[in-house]
């Protein structure tokens, strides 16, 4: 298959990259079948995190609900960039619902049309209100003012527009919405780039990098004020050698979910991740931050 949305170039390289992962989940009914021989039920328990390996997975949806719930115990409209295949959304919107805040409808953006496809398919059984959309994130087709939170969830690297996504995360966000974002490989703690090997699982064609001062220089160029930053370095250490562990542990299930060629790739994007926290290359993290001003004019 080769269904591609608009960013034609762009498009194709994420889903290069992500095919050579995840292309497992592009056959969610396949998938369905190992998860109720392994567990019993294909609950949405059983699809959390299969799309988010190499990230903060379940643990960085936690730290998401965390802020979305510390400022808001309702949502009308919750917007991810960068939505892939739909686990991060799904697991939000369900954390979100098991802690009494009820979202109206959650909406997943991502740029490869064939992740959207397959996040409807894997999410058509969970119950949860979610819908995904085609598009590019620097130019989102939602009316202006319409989301009460924004998050992503180590999207950001993905984005070759960083500043225009966040621009237009304020443009879709309410007065007094909130965006949250984790960042987990994507913030460099000088402008020293990454070993080889990392590049080499993390090329140039589909990961952005950045500075925590970078980042938050282009927040405040998009209006967002004040800005809020957590060091997660030692969280994330532990996060991500406790993964890689649970990977070689059970490679045996993982490999029936992801396939041989997949799965030795989501590990070494674990290992290579996991020395770059180490020699302190990287610094993954959080932001968050409130929307002010009652408008686009309001920027100067």
């Amino acid at each position: 298959m080769n269904e591609l949305s608009p960013k034609g170039s762009d498009a194709s390289a994420q889903q290069r990259y992500h095919d050579d992962r995840f292309d497992a989940l592009a056959e969610p009914d396949r998938v369905r079948i190992v998860i109720e021989d392994l567990t019993g039920s294909a609950t949405h328990e059983g699809w959390i995190g299969l799309d988010q390996m190499g990230h903060f997975g379940t643990h960085g949806c936690e730290l998401v609900t965390d802020q979305i719930v510390a400022r808001h115990d309702k949502l009308s409209v919750l917007v991810e960039l960068g939505s892939g295949y739909g686990g991060a959304l799904r697991d939000v919107l369900h954390r979100l619902s098991q802690r009494g805040v009820d979202v109206d409808i959650g909406i997943g953006t991502d740029v490869v049309t064939r992740h959207c496809t397959s996040a409807r398919r894997i999410g058509a059984d969970s119950g949860l209100p979610a819908v995904f959309v085609a598009g590019d994130a620097a130019l989102m087709p939602l009316t202006g003012s319409t989301a009460d939170a924004v998050f992503a969830a180590g999207s950001m690297p993905h984005f070759t527009q960083s500043g225009a996504v966040l621009a237009e995360a304020w443009r879709i966000l309410r007065p007094g919405g909130t965006l949250v974002m984790t960042e987990e490989v994507s913030l460099l703690r000088d402008h020293r780039l990454p070993s080889a090997s990392f590049v080499a699982e993390h090329p140039h064609s589909v990961f952005s990098f950045s500075t925590v001062d970078e980042r938050t220089r282009q927040l405040h160029e998009a209006g967002f004020d004040p800005v809020s930053f957590t060091d997660l370095t030692d969280w994330a250490l532990a996060l991500v050698d406790a993964r890689l562990r649970a990977v070689r542990l059970l490679r045996g299930t993982a490999e029936r979910v992801y396939g041989e060629k997949q799965l030795a790739a989501i590990e070494q994007t674990l290992v290579v991740t996991l020395d770059a926290y180490r020699d302190g290359t990287l610094r993954p993290g959080s932001f968050a931050s409130v929307r002010r001003g009652s408008g686009v004019k309001d920027r100067s």
